[in-house]
């Protein structure tokens, strides 16, 4: 029986690569992209129903046109920015966490990562870096919505919305991840997380 740790540098030689997601592979790009369309289709309305439920007889809506619209657009570029900082910052503490150094952060055209090359993680200390984002963000962005001024909850219902949609490569490894073995171990290299279990 193999013991599971938290991360390593070096596999057990009975272990081979048994699952690979690959985001440079035009496939899986298009996939995860189409996925997080729908999902942002479906969580806004979700989003908007929970925001007028704790701050009752307020109007949250976006605006293209005029001082408002301007204004609408730039508070979207500052949350998409935060978001992707924040976002890539929890995976990168929880790498730090189980492997004990500093991540690898890269910005992407489609995707930006936070990624640990050479390491290996154990199942569940992976599951939770790869989570903890989605997790954390909605929590704490549905939380904020119920005592932030009325001026930030626009800004807060975009954080969840966008963080969902953008979660989507995190979930796709995670539900992955949940029909492995215990002993599993996932190799992290931003473009590419592998899976490596004992054949």
């Amino acid at each position: 029986m193999v013991e599971v740790i938290r991360s390593t540098q070096a596999l057990p030689e009975s272990y081979k690569a048994t699952w690979k997601l690959d985001m440079r592979e035009r496939k899986n790009l298009l996939i995860a992209n189409l996925a997080a369309l729908a999902i942002l289709f479906i969580i806004t309305p979700l989003i908007f129903a929970f925001a007028s439920s704790v701050r009752p007889n307020e109007s949250y809506r976006f605006s293209l046109t005029g001082v408002s619209g301007l204004l609408d657009i730039f508070v979207l570029v500052i949350v998409l920015a935060l978001m992707l900082l924040v976002h890539e910052g929890i995976h990168g503490i929880f790498i730090w966490i189980f492997t004990g150094t500093r991540p690898k952060f890269a910005l992407k055209v489609y995707y930006a990562y936070a990624a640990a090359p050479g390491w290996y993680l154990a199942k569940w200390p992976y599951f939770i870096t790869a989570i903890a984002p989605l997790v954390v963000i909605t929590a704490l962005g549905l939380i904020a919505m119920t005592f932030v001024p009325l001026s930030w909850v626009f800004a807060m219902m975009l954080l969840v919305i966008f963080n969902a949609s953008g979660a989507v490569g995190d979930a796709w490894v995670a539900l992955a991840l949940l029909k492995r073995k215990p002993s599993v171990f996932a190799q992290d290299d931003g473009d590419v997380v592998t899976f490596y279990e004992s054949v």
